[in-house]
């Protein structure tokens, strides 16, 4: 009998709660249709105990409770026992009993539910912890299923640990299940308590009688609705009432339920999700079909209800997504332009073409075209108010826009208007989120920048617009020719989507281009209306315009009734139906004064472009030379900026005199001097109309007159003038900020007024207008721009810190690396040599390796990147003096940069494949189930694809597409331009399968592997190489189906193949080496051998080099050609797992240590990057003398011995294997040590030479091993036993054992007098040194084992560290647990040896608060860390638990000491360092 069936066999005889007449006798779980079964009863044969006055939510609450009682009346009796005992303070870990007694009085209602959902919340916090160490589990078994197919390939030689691994894998399999139980019912009861919330308030809105209910039917309707309410709260209640049940059951038996998989939470959710779809469909119905008054309010609370359940991740999401809010630009323009009239634009509700658009359903794009100044914007205002106004009433469509702006960068591309569109779409149904998460909860807000923004937002859009639940959708774009990006890719998606969405229907605006027109022809159902073919509609609406404006000029400037008929004549005989060329007039206008008005009317040109020469000549004539000259500087500024810019940024771009930058109302005189050209909305300085700034860039007139040295010398001088304006803000720490609250995560308090705000846009465009003034120049001035010494070099010298710092507080760090790089660039194209683009050179370096210290914290520039940074690093020398002064000692790092250009963080798993995607672009997969696009160039994530749950790897294919492989089996092919899903296929069984990209259907099968496919490779149009666990790599012709060379040699598993370009095919094995293959001939022509440990992965560069990256933590380069290792790189931490060679001489690695990083190829520095003395595998042990020196222990066996300034002085003998642990003797002349061998040595720490060897060997581990403070005897923990040894004979005095199960910690007292221990048994012994004998014996939480120890330095008291991070402080004397505080997951503790009461851990230290009376059971206060310490992630240093230093990658400690302001790391690439800080730390 299967084992599950026999755990439900016995279970059913074993419930601790009564299987109620609709559970199963078998499993105790609902009958397949027993929630479907809770539908039958009417809510009229139920006697119903609701209070007279009960609202209608309370009354079907009732209802549905006392329904309840009648189908399932042993659950719902054996809740209410619960319950009972709960009200009289009883236990509840004991069964429910027959013979308890049911005290629920079942007429108050009220008090029922209050009662149920206190009861919940009290069960969730009782089953809280419980739940988490599950969680912790899940995670590690999930991790170890990820592996699973690796370590079974890797025993399967070993049949006794193949049998083994068997048996693990059914152990875990089970343990699996009380996880995904735990997870999937706490999930689940979220959702209900959600759900009953939402529920209740919303039908006592939708079955809210009104006295038209009887008419038409609608009481019956609602009646009926009112049953389908109660049904509704029946499944919720069940699903509630059977989680109060599971929360206070015998925790061992709901561990054999959840084994048994008798709890089917997740079926009970799909029932109730059913039930609420009986519900919403006719709730629905009566919506669409009661017409009354406060439908519209219905509507909004409903939209409101909706918002109010987004989380605050959701919240968190939406502020990213935000560029702009499209409904308040939607105001600003209406209110720029004087008001939206609805006699300006109402012709156009009835215009045929129009009308065809809006009442036919397969009509579903519409294009409304014009000149310039034709009114096109405000038109669409109008058509979005009607249409707005009709979906409000209805509540059955949305209206959503986007207004795109050419002279605003953020408002100008493609991707602005799909942020614009899709934040409408979830700000008006805020289910639709669940879209954007997908790909957010990957990338962050990051997904909205970069090269790749495109892609993630149109998939978002088109999967938005797909959604089922979309209600009908009015999607409106103004503008498209002010689209300056993407506009193509822009009007394909409009056009795909009109074509493929049935509830969604397009307007868009544009001129008349010829190139819209051409992809706009592709609609298949599209209508076009023409604002040229309806002159006489137009005509009228100007005239509407014109009355308007003319009232309005009246109003302002007091014109008699003669004087307005005389402007309205002339306006409406010249206007020509263009709006603007009377907005423009009417602006003039006003200028006059009222006896000037009539003189001047005739002196307005007809047209626009006429009068833009006028407005141009106005500015031109004026008297004062100096108003001329400012005036076209700022003209020319405004044509050539890459966004609008604000008045304070204006002030800092023209030369003028400083007290008068920041002067407000001075920029607006100045402004206001450039004629009709310019407006200003908000201090922000716009072009009145993009064809104004059209004119000024194109007319020869306006060219010659505004650039009269070519545009150049503008940019030029916004170069000047940025670097200038910065020079004169920027300064360390500009924000005022603490070292600990300037996270770019958290919302940083803005100074008033903001010091970077006249600078913003210098900061961010200064080197774009560098390069852009520089291309053409050559003349010494500007030669000598970039030159040493020049405006340049001294800026960056000075000031490339504080610009550093300021494009973290912008969250523009990426741009800072685009910016350098194109500085460098532009240097080396023209030759231009010396010190400036060596220092450009290295400060690329700089800010690639300490990016993501920069990005998240600002002020990390001055301290983590100078403290990292190489030794003679330009940067470093030249900022060294801004280090904080509470950073007191440095550590000792490498000369030079390393080939490693930088490690790109984000994944959660083992990195396990990637691919380069050209442009700049690679693709990587990890084990944590996400496939992540990153730049090269800047280290960006740029998107992430919806991933496939555990180990994935990606494999290239011909077409360009991307395959993810997964543990299960199954290979995805992916788009990586779209990122679309396209075919799945098997690998497990060693076939091979082809499928049509287009129909998805597999078309072919290939077999012919004995074992899994492991790699895949192609070549040519119908050729693919695969290689496999067989040991075997295979060619095949996909055109026939066949086999044609099966390649033989080597004797471990293929786990990677590649094609060169010359016909060879180089293959990696797990048999440590590499061989080269002829492609035509099938035979080995060299193998290649060097790895220490299974080769994984293996590429061919273009220029005939090999890389290969293999267990041994290396990556080699090899020459094609020789076979011979042309240099070796390390600087993973762990397995490297693939490599892929990239444009420029780089190389991008992937590893287990979860980082990707790029390399250089063409770097002279040292290839190991090391600096003397470092250890070549993770630092596993450390130990501090007395005197500040430092012993070190390693994987790689080494152990060495570092002076009080860091630096290696003593190189130990090794062991054969790698270390446990070390530590110093009391005078610090031993050093004692232990190996995973087994192997425990005694060295002289002077020397270096190994003066006693206590143990060579042992089958089982020694993990630890200590002197005693005293400095008497040395012991270590051995399997189940314990060691003592008297330093002076060096002979074993004591061999303890005791414990059941493995030892995991011990510590001696600080007399010597005794020895704790403590074991995996849940057991803590304390023997006496002396005796060997065992004086107390304690018992620590049976569920968790103790992982860390610690004495009390005058004995009383012992602190044991449990595996769930919880720290238990025993009384000796007592023998009891006085004090438990939870703190999490530490490496260490260690009692104060002043006090008592004061506890430390590699989180800093925290007060015990020892002499209080605050006994056991009372709920500890929140540990609050003092002192310095190391994160739980290992990436920062913290002080009194906050951030303080981050650690890059190649510093993170596996282990640490900390002592004082003294911080020791012994770190995971071989690195041992020591950090002194000042006592009191950042101020």
């Amino acid at each position: 009998m299967p084992i599950r069936q026999r755990f439900r066999n016995i279970f059913s005889r074993n419930t601790d709660v009564p299987a109620p007449d609709g559970l199963s006798k078998e499993d105790g779980s609902p009958k397949q249709d027993s929630l479907q079964q809770l539908t039958t009863i009417s809510p009229a044969n139920i006697l119903v105990s609701y209070m007279p006055d009960a609202s209608l939510p309370e009354r079907l609450w009732d209802q549905a409770y006392d329904a309840l009682k009648i189908q399932d009346a042993a659950l719902v009796q054996a809740y209410e026992k619960i319950l009972s005992r709960h009200l009289h303070g009883q236990g509840l870990n004991s069964p429910v009993m027959d013979a308890d007694k049911n005290v629920i009085a079942q007429d108050n209602a009220h008090t029922r539910r209050t009662q149920m959902r206190r009861l919940i919340d009290e069960g969730l916090n009782n089953t809280a912890q419980e739940a988490k160490l599950k969680e912790t589990i899940g995670t590690a078994t999930q991790f170890i299923f990820a592996a699973k197919d690796i370590i079974s390939s890797a025993i399967q030689a070993t049949p006794q640990a193949a049998l083994a691994w068997a048996g693990v894998c059914v152990a875990l399999e089970m343990i699996q299940n009380p996880i995904a139980s735990t997870e999937a019912n706490r999930i689940g009861i979220e959702y209900v308590i959600k759900r009953m919330d939402w529920y209740w308030n919303l039908s006592s809105i939708i079955l809210k009688e009104s006295p038209n209910d009887n008419d038409g039917g609608f009481g019956s309707i609602r009646r009926e609705l009112e049953t389908q309410v109660v049904d509704l709260y029946k499944a919720l209640l069940l699903y509630e009432i059977k989680s109060v049940c599971f929360y206070y059951r015998s925790r061992g038996l709901v561990l054999l339920r959840d084994i048994a998989k008798l709890d089917d939470w997740n079926g009970d959710i799909r029932a109730i999700q059913n039930a609420e779809r009986i519900f919403n469909d006719g709730s629905n119905t009566l919506v669409d079909l009661k017409k009354v008054s406060n439908l519209e309010q219905l509507v909004k609370y409903a939209e409101m209800q909706s918002t109010t359940q987004m989380t605050r991740e959701d919240q968190q999401c939406m502020k990213d997504l935000r560029l702009t809010d499209p409904s308040a630009d939607k105001k600003r323009i209406e209110q720029t332009k004087g008001g939206l009239l609805h006699d300006a634009y109402s012709w156009i509700l009835n215009n045929p073409d129009y009308q065809h658009w809006r009442n036919n359903k397969e009509s579903r794009l519409l294009w409304i075209k014009g000149d310039p100044g034709k009114g096109k914007t405000m038109l669409l205002c109008g058509i979005i108010n009607e249409l707005d106004q009709h979906s409000i009433g209805s509540g059955t469509a949305h209206v959503i826009y986007f207004f795109c702006q050419a002279t605003d960068n953020q408002l100008n591309n493609a991707a602005a208007v799909l942020r614009g569109l899709i934040f409408m779409l979830i700000n008006k149904q805020p289910s639709l989120i669940s879209h954007l998460r997908k790909e957010y909860d990957q990338a962050g807000g990051k997904l909205f920048e970069g090269s790749n923004t495109w892609i993630a937002l149109s998939d978002i859009l088109a999967a938005i617009l797909q959604d089922p639940t979309l209600k009908a959708t009015y999607l409106v774009v103004d503008a498209l020719d002010e689209c300056t990006s993407d506009l193509q890719k822009l009007l394909d998606m409009i056009v795909d989507t009109s074509s493929t969405s049935s509830r969604v229907k397009w307007i868009v605006s544009s001129r008349n281009w010829s190139q819209i027109e051409e992809r706009l022809r592709r609609a298949e159902q599209k209508a076009k209306l023409s604002l040229e073919l309806n002159a006489d509609s137009v005509s009228n609406a100007v005239d509407v315009y014109i009355r308007e404006r003319v009232h309005r000029l009246a109003i302002l400037k007091g014109y008699d009734e003669e004087t307005c008929d005389a402007i309205r004549t002339y306006l409406s005989d010249n206007a020509n139906d263009t709006f603007l060329w009377v907005a423009l007039v009417c602006q003039n206008l006003e200028k006059y004064q009222r006896w000037k008005v009539l003189r001047m009317l005739g002196e307005f040109p007809l047209g626009l472009d006429s009068l833009y020469r006028q407005m141009t000549n106005q500015v031109l004539s004026m008297n004062d030379a100096s108003d001329v000259s400012l005036c076209k500087r700022i003209l020319a500024i405004m044509t050539s900026v890459y966004r609008p810019i604000t008045l304070r940024e204006l002030g800092r771009l023209i030369d003028i005199p400083g007290n008068l930058s920041d002067d407000i109302n001075f920029l607006e005189e100045i402004v206001a001097l450039c004629g009709s050209f310019l407006t200003i909305r908000d201090d922000t300085i716009y072009f009145v109309h993009q064809s104004a700034k059209d004119h000024l860039t194109s007319n020869e007139e306006a060219v010659s007159a505004i650039f009269p040295s070519g545009s150049e010398d503008t940019h030029l001088g916004i170069f000047f003038q940025s670097i200038q304006a910065m020079e004169a803000i920027l300064r360390t720490n500009i924000y005022q900020l603490s070292h600990f609250d300037n996270f770019i995560s958290n919302d940083i308090n803005l100074p008033d007024p903001d010091p970077l705000s006249p600078i913003d846009y210098s900061c961010l465009y200064w080197v774009k207008h560098l390069c852009e003034g520089i291309a053409s120049k050559i003349s010494t001035e500007y030669q000598n721009t970039l030159a040493d010494n020049g405006a340049l070099d001294v800026f960056v010298r000075k000031h490339l810190l504080h610009w550093l710092e300021s494009l973290s507080l912008l969250r523009h760090v990426s741009d800072a690396v685009i910016s350098i790089t194109k500085l460098v660039a532009l240097l080396t194209a023209r030759s231009t040599q010396g010190k400036l683009v060596t220092f450009l050179q290295d400060a690329h370096r700089f800010l690639l390796y300490n990016k993501r210290a920069i990005e998240i914290a600002p002020l990390q520039v001055y301290s983590a990147a100078l403290l990292f940074s190489p030794m003679k690093s330009l940067i470093r020398e030249a900022f060294l003096h801004e280090t904080p002064s509470w950073i007191y000692s440095r550590p000792i790092n490498e000369d030079q940069w390393s080939p490693c250009l930088q490690t790109l963080e984000g994944h959660q798993g083992p990195v396990m494949s990637l691919i380069y995607l050209d442009n700049n672009q690679i693709a990587a997969a990890s084990m944590d189930g996400t496939i992540k696009i990153w730049d090269v160039i800047t280290g960006t994530c740029l998107r992430s694809p919806a991933g496939i749950e555990g180990f994935s790897a990606l494999i290239s294919l011909k077409n360009g597409r991307l395959a993810s492989d997964s543990k299960g089996g199954i290979i995805q092919i992916w788009d990586p331009t779209t990122g679309d899903e396209r075919i799945a296929t098997g690998l497990k069984s060693g076939k091979i399968k082809i499928w049509d990209l287009n129909a998805g259907i597999c078309i072919q099968t290939l077999e012919g592997h004995n074992g899994s496919i492991q790699a895949l490779d192609s070549y040519g149009d119908d050729r693919i190489i695969s290689g496999s666990s067989d040991k075997t790599v295979r060619i095949w012709d996909i055109s026939t189906g066949e086999c044609i060379q099966t390649l033989t040699g080597h004797t471990g598993v293929v786990r990677s193949v590649a094609y060169s370009t010359d016909g060879q095919i180089a293959s990696a094995s797990g048999d440590c080496t590499i061989k080269i293959w002829d492609a035509a001939t099938g035979e080995c022509v060299q193998t290649l051998t060097g790895h220490e440990s299974g080769v994984f992965s293996v590429a061919y560069s273009t220029d005939g080099q090999i890389a290969s990256t293999s267990g041994d933590n290396t990556i080699k380069i090899w020459d094609a050609a020789t076979g011979v290792c042309t240099r070796t790189l390390k600087g993973h931490s762990g397995t490297s797992l693939t490599v892929a060679f990239l444009d420029n001489g780089q190389l991008a690695s992937s590893s287990i240590d979860m980082t990707i990083k790029i390399w250089d190829l063409h770097a002279t520095a040292n290839v190991e990057a090391r600096t003397s003395g470092y250890h070549d595998r993770p630092v596993r042990s450390l130990a501090v003398s007395e005197d500040g020196r430092i012993a070190s222990g390693s994987e790689d066996g080494t152990m060495r011995i570092w002076d009080i300034a860091g630096k290696c002085v003593q190189i130990l003998e090794r062991h054969a294997s790698g270390i446990s642990a070390i530590d110093f003797s009391k005078d610090g002349r031993l050093v004692i040590s232990c190996s995973f061998g087994g192997a425990i040595k005694v060295l002289d720490a002077d020397t270096g030479l190994c003066v006693k060897t206590l143990e060579t060997s042992s089958e089982e581990y020694t993990l630890s091993v200590m002197f005693s403070p005293g400095g008497r005897y040395a012991a270590a923990p051995i399997g189940r036993r314990i060691k003592i040894w008297d330093v002076v004979t060096w002979t074993c005095i004591h061999t303890l054992e005791a414990h059941e199960r493995f030892f995991s910690s011990a510590s001696f007292s600080s007399t010597d007098d005794h020895i704790v221990s403590a074991s995996i048994d849940c057991t803590i012994k304390l023997w006496d040194t002396a005796t060997g004998a065992c004086v107390r014996t304690f018992m620590a939480d049976r569920k968790f084992d103790p992982s860390s120890l610690a004495f009390s330095s005058d004995a009383q008291y012992i602190a044991s560290e449990l595996s769930n991070g919880i720290i238990e402080i025993w009384h000796l004397s007592t023998e009891t647990c006085i004090r438990s505080f939870y703190i999490g997951w530490t490496r260490w503790l260690s009692f104060d040896t002043r006090t008592n009461s004061r506890l430390y851990c590699d989180l800093g230290a925290f007060e015990l608060d020892l002499d209080s009376d605050m006994s056991l059971a009372e709920e500890s206060p929140r540990v609050s860390f003092q002192g310095y310490g190391i994160s739980r992630d290992g990436e920062w240093v913290i002080k009194d638990g906050k951030p303080m230093l981050w650690l890059p990658p190649e510093h993170r400690a596996i282990h640490c000491i900390i002592k004082g302001s003294t911080v020791f790391l012994g770190c995971d690439s071989g690195r041992v360092l020591k950090l002194q800080f000042s006592e009191s730390g950042p101020d």
